[in-house]
């Protein structure tokens, strides 16, 4: 785990979005084929990303928002979606967690530069694990909407997750997940250890879209999407290009040999996961619950 979270914040930036540093999928098109080719760059389809979360979160404005995951998971990044929210709604109360050292560093300093979005008193940093952090402590019926980008993959209780989160919800509040997951049930990904999601995501596991789209743990599902694999497959493929593009600006300290191997193989296995059926067999699940 450490060795994929916990790079150097440099080596990140060689091959992340320059706007968000986001390290989870960008949002090219619906449409797999127009996904995959698409002349947009990678930081106008992080942008994408964001507004199109939003939108489907049904954000207004004015709540009170908690992120379970803004440095952790197969999708985190660097205070990303929290940077976008201060800049696009300015009465938001933002509350993250991170478990990451390199993204709390990161974030860190970032508040204590005045001229950082993240520097803005509407937004709250916590260290640690979701999983650990009491109820009491992130506030018991504080949230209007919580949301996770890349965190339920490594939950291994979905259930316990979902009543923890709606213990943390405003009654009629809502819960937006955003996750990899397969179109049907694939029973090795969710043993870690007989996969490679696995050997770069100690625990990690990809749901079947329709095992998320069933958990009733405090919540109803209003809504779900399934976001085609080809934007994940693009998202990877533009991070690669730009990994090799920028290896000379990544010092040998903070890149070895088998660091190299590791993250071209990270990249290469990982498109290889989403092409299949032109994007239609893994992509990502994006789904909106309401708390009962």
């Amino acid at each position: 785990m450490a060795q994929h979270y916990d790079a150097s914040e440099a080596f990140f930036r060689s091959f992340l979005d320059s706007e968000y540093l986001a390290y989870s999928m960008a949002f090219y098109s619906e449409n797999g084929a127009t996904a995959a080719t698409i002349e947009i760059s990678l930081e106008e389809a992080q942008r994408n990303k964001f507004k199109t979360i939003c939108k489907r979160a049904r954000l207004q404005g004015d709540e009170q928002i908690l992120n379970i995951g803004c440095g952790f998971g197969f999708g985190f990044g660097f205070g990303s979606f929290e940077r976008y929210l201060i800049e696009n709604y300015p009465q938001l109360q933002i509350t993250s967690i991170t478990a990451s050292t390199t993204q709390s560093s990161y974030i860190n300093r970032a508040r204590n530069n005045p001229a950082h979005p993240l520097s803005s008193k509407r937004f709250k940093l916590i260290t640690g694990d979701f999983a650990d952090l009491t109820k009491e402590t992130l506030g018991i019926g504080k949230f209007d909407k919580v949301f996770s980008i890349g965190v339920l993959e490594h939950a291994r209780n979905l259930a316990e997750l979902f009543k923890k989160t709606a213990i943390l919800t405003k009654p009629g509040g809502y819960a937006f997940h955003h996750l990899i997951v397969s179109r049907i049930p694939i029973p090795r990904f969710l043993t870690p250890e007989k996969t490679l999601v696995g050997d770069y995501f100690p625990g990690g596991r990809i749901w079947p879209y329709d095992l998320i789209a069933k958990q009733e743990s405090g919540f109803s599902l209003e809504q779900g999407w399934f976001v085609n694999g080809m934007n994940y497959w693009r998202t990877l493929n533009q991070w690669h290009e730009r990994f090799w593009s920028n290896m000379d600006n990544v010092s040998q300290d903070e890149l070895s040999t088998d660091d190299i191997q590791y993250w071209n193989d990270y990249f290469s296995l990982c498109k290889a996961c989403f092409a299949p059926m032109e994007g239609e067999v893994f992509g990502n699940g994006q789904f909106l619950f309401k708390k009962t």
